[in-house]
This record gives structure tokens, sequence and C-alpha cells, in this order.
């Protein structure tokens, strides 16, 4: 495990370089991308058992994963999103009967209302994960935060970090307080991290 000084700045030098990566992928190239990630996801063993699942409302340059949600809920499928508590400053996971329901709240993110149930994290059976890189290993950068960590920490379900093929590092410097991916989903493959970076 890194030094802390040593991994924050090599987290700063990698969130850069994903950053100009990002800005270079044009919107047909996110929707042709995030098109790929949900086919993957579709037809992957864990998300067809899986039905509780927690989505994430996409940022700019993260895979857009809508069509997906839409489909788990004419399903049955029990979708749930992460809703920002202020009086906690933590996030939940909240239920979306409808993504015509999202609201845009802090951060300008979707999120359900302020009116939608939650549901219990240790409930869940699958947590669709963002993340600005991850590694093979299941190593996950996020935006410096903190705010999935603490979220994920309660979740015993299988952790899935979605992203596009891009966003794959090498190697991720790992804090005490990161959380490391079951698996992760990109355009062009599906990585178990428990069976190491195999290509399914």
């Amino acid at each position: 495990m890194a030094q802390p000084h040593q991994a924050q700045e090599t987290k700063a030098l990698l969130r850069k370089r994903q950053r100009e990566l990002s800005s270079s992928v044009s919107e047909a190239q996110l929707a042709e991308a995030s098109l790929a990630v949900v086919v993957r996801l579709r037809q992957h063993e864990t998300y067809r058992r899986s039905q509780r699942i927690l989505f994430f409302a996409a940022i700019r340059g993260e895979p857009r994963l809508e069509e997906l949600m839409v489909d788990a809920l004419a399903a049955g499928k029990i979708v749930a999103l992460p809703r920002f508590d202020s009086t906690n400053g933590c996030y939940a996971a909240a239920l979306v009967q409808s993504p015509s329901g999202l609201e845009r709240a802090r951060f300008g993110i979707l999120e359900p209302s302020p009116a939608a149930a939650l549901l219990p994290l240790n409930q869940l059976d699958l947590a669709l994960v963002p993340g600005v890189a991850f590694d093979v290993g299941g190593g996950r950068l996020g935006r410096g935060k903190g705010f999935y960590d603490r979220l994920l920490v309660s979740v015993t379900a299988v952790k899935c970090g979605v992203a596009l093929d891009h966003q794959l590092e090498p190697n991720i410097p790992r804090e005490p307080h990161d959380l490391i991916m079951d698996c992760i989903v990109t355009p062009s493959r599906w990585i178990d991290v428990s069976r190491g970076a195999g290509w399914k």
C-alpha cells in the first residue's frame, strides 16, 4: 500500500490525465460506449440474477445507464439511486419508481425526490459504481471527496465498477479507506476481480 502523501500525489495526476482523456470523447462516442456497457451488463449473470440494484446518475464523461434502469424497472427489479442526506453529509440509496421523477440536486446530479423511500444498503444485490478510473485489481479512483467510499462501506452486495475503456489504469494507489470492486465492466470487457483480470 502506498504512503499517504505519495498516493495522493499519484491520484491527483491520474485524475488530471483522466480529465484530459474524457474531454476528447465526443457525445456520439460516449453514447456508443454507453450502449456497449448496457448490453454487456444486461447479458451478464451477475446483473440478470440481481433483483435489488443501486444504479448511478451519470455526470459528464461517465457511461449512461438510463436505458438499463428503465429495463430493470420494467422487469420488476427494485432500483435505487444515491441521494445526498445533508443532515449527515452522506449518501443513502433511495428508491426509483420512474426516471421521470428524478430531481437535480447537490452537484447537479439527478436523485430521487426527498419523499422517495430508502432501501437499506445491506439489502442490495448489486451496486453499479462510477469512478474516475479503475484498475484490473479492483482499485477505484474517486473524485477525492470520499462520498462513494462512505456509501459502499455498508454494501455487502457485489460492487461493480462501470467505466469507459480509457478509464482503466494499470495501477491505482490504495489507501486504507479505499474499497475494492468485485468486478468491472467497460464497453469491451468484463473483469471478474476475484478470478483475476479475465475477459468475459
